[in-house]
């Protein structure tokens, strides 16, 4: 029935609402335990790659010094070696030109010569050192820099991530599980309301509904009660004469006639509210609103016209049985009633081809 369909939704929404306060009960346990924990880890982590940090690089800044140093001493070694060879260059050009001043003779040149020479092998032996120094030097800090990049610096980031995204592989995953825990769950519960849904019914409801409650098909009884010591409990004829019907006579054509009168209404409302729907089909929502109204109105005449007719004719029958002769009364009215409906039906046909209306 709906109610149990609507009780097991009911059921089903508080299961999986007491589904997601676990879930949430669970990700606040996580969260506060992996907060008690990596608040301190992470500073004591920080503290202790920064320092290893700041000795590694210590020690790199310290090797480019050295190659600084050696390259400082190379440069300059340089310089006084091309300084050396200019001079033992320009003493060698004036002993082979025997260009002798006041104070140098050839002697003395040779010796100046020979002493300049010297100094520049020394030189050269002194560049060549200090040249040998730099590129090792270089061949040592390129290296250093190598194993800082490729080994050093990398230890240091592992050691501050240290299991980070472990954790976070695993919170990730307890949300994941948890949260298709709750899917599943969730639409365990509304698997079967959907079944039990899909075979929800009006009749079937309604059929339950009139069994547990009977007053709705079981009309209460309106018994005769007679009044005092009468003991008469059916419609009695009275003896009528030529000029004057009986009273029961009269009921009788009274509600003949009010029988035909009441199907005559509804037949005409009837026809009127098949013409008015055409005309609504054709019309806009905003003119079509007051043809709805007015549609209403005519269904609620038929209704009253139903009941009345039906009243009527169980008024004749109670008569009928009385043995009155209902049927006549009946039968010239309908008849009557029938014709009129005809000729209305033709005068509207008529209107409609000589005017364009549309009949009602």
């Amino acid at each position: 029935t709906t109610s149990a369909v609507w009780r097991s939704t009911i059921e089903a929404t508080v299961q999986l609402g007491l589904t997601r306060t676990a879930a949430a009960e669970n990700y606040r346990t996580v969260n506060v335990e992996a907060a008690k924990t990596v608040r301190s880890a992470k500073e004591l982590r920080l503290k202790k790659c920064t320092e290893q940090l700041v000795r590694i690089q210590s020690e790199l800044i310290e090797a480019v010094k050295e190659v600084n140093k050696a390259k400082k001493k190379y440069w300059q070694m340089q310089r006084i070696a091309d300084i050396a060879r200019e001079k033992a260059a320009e003493a060698e050009a004036k002993s082979k030109k025997s260009e002798f001043g006041i104070f140098h003779s050839k002697t003395s040149l040779q010796k100046l010569s020979a002493k300049l020479s010297a100094r520049l092998s020394e030189c050269n032996l002194r560049l060549t050192e200090a040249r040998n120094e730099y590129l090792l030097s270089l061949a040592a800090v390129t290296a250093h820099q190598g194993h800082y990049l490729q080994t050093d610096l990398p230890i240091v980031m592992q050691n501050l991530d240290s299991d980070v995204y472990e954790k976070l592989q695993e919170y990730f995953t307890l949300i994941s599980k948890t949260e298709i825990e709750a899917c599943q769950s969730g639409q365990e519960c509304f698997q079967s309301v959907l079944e039990s849904s899909s075979k929800i019914s009006r009749d079937c409801d309604l059929e339950l509904f009139l069994q547990d409650n009977p007053v709705f098909t079981e009309p209460p009884v309106f018994p005769f009660q007679p009044a005092g010591s009468d003991k008469v409990c059916q419609l009695e004829i009275q003896p009528g004469n030529r000029d004057r019907e009986s009273s029961l006579d009269k009921e009788a054509r009274k509600w003949a006639t009010k029988l035909a009168n009441n199907h005559k209404v509804i037949a005409h409302g009837e026809r009127v509210l098949r013409n008015l729907d055409q005309r609504r089909k054709l019309l806009s929502e905003e003119e079509a609103s007051s043809i709805e109204s007015k549609m209403e109105e005519i269904k609620e005449s038929i209704r009253k016209a139903e009941m009345s007719k039906l009243k009527a004719a169980s008024r004749l029958n109670l008569l009928r049985e009385a043995g009155l002769e209902v049927d006549t009364w009946l039968v010239s009215t309908m008849n009557q009633a029938s014709e009129e409906l005809e000729r209305e039906r033709k005068l509207s046909e008529a209107r409609v081809s000589n005017g364009g209306m549309t009949p009602e």
